[in-house]
């Protein structure tokens, strides 16, 4: 089997030798059949579809407990209502009681705008809005383990 040059990521193959084709071993990459590159760069996308928002929220220590409790109810009401919101955790920093880091989890972009829009999570940014001892810091991240096919939604 011969191979031919030619510019792109795709080797051109001429098959002498119909039954294998052989492919490009100079960069190991490239040693895939197109069809492959086709298939993996599709997959690619999906394995990127999910977002996982990291939120760090300090609140004055007279809302403690009031913060818990109306953040409960948005966790609950997202993971219950919500078929875009696959994780959402509460946690609480061991060293500072008053900060606390929300991990939550959707199937894409367009799931962490509906939750945006959600009674619960309007009912929770409007009843907290004056408890902050300092401004929230909110990472978005895109998920790579588990994988997307690994996910299922937690049942509360």
């Amino acid at each position: 089997m011969q191979m031919s040059r030619r510019s792109g990521p795709f080797p051109r193959f001429r098959a002498t030798d119909k039954s294998k084709p052989e492919y490009s071993t100079r960069i190991p990459a490239l040693s895939l059949h197109p069809s492959v590159w086709i298939k993996l760069i599709r997959r690619w996308d999906d394995l990127l579809i999910m977002i996982a928002l990291v939120v760090k929220v300090t609140v004055k220590p007279a809302y403690r407990e009031s913060f818990i409790e109306a953040t409960l109810d948005d966790a609950k009401g997202s993971v219950h209502n919500e078929s875009g919101c696959l994780r959402f955790d509460v946690l609480n920093e061991k060293g500072d009681p008053n900060t606390f880091w929300l991990y939550e989890v959707y199937q894409n972009e367009e799931a962490v705008e509906a939750h945006m829009r959600t009674p619960h999570y309007l009912r929770w940014r409007e009843t907290v809005k004056d408890w902050f001892a300092a401004a929230r810091v909110r990472h978005e991240c895109l998920t790579i383990y588990p994988q997307d096919s690994m996910w299922r939604k937690a049942s509360a």
